[in-house]
């Protein structure tokens, strides 16, 4: 099961519980909440983990900006000795 589907799950099984007509604060209320949360959580999770594979990207990219820039500043050093 993928994160998704379990996001997808979790809220579904949630939607069905409040259709299903039961005493409040009994099982199948409790049930429905405990899988809205669960979704809550899942959905929250994910935001994380995409907003930490951006931060991930963003420092690769930097890095090699950072790389590229060390390259033409020891070629810039290079030409100014003479040597290219």
């Amino acid at each position: 099961m993928t994160l998704d589907e379990a996001i997808k799950h979790y809220e579904e099984t949630a939607e069905e519980a409040k259709r299903i007509p039961h005493i409040k604060g009994g099982l199948v209320e409790k049930c429905g909440k405990e899988h809205e949360q669960l979704a809550f959580w899942l959905k929250d999770y994910k935001r994380l983990k995409e907003a930490e594979a951006l931060d991930i990207e963003r420092e690769r990219r930097e890095e090699a900006r950072r790389e590229s820039h060390k390259i033409d500043d020891n070629e810039d050093t290079l030409k100014f000795r003479g040597h290219a």
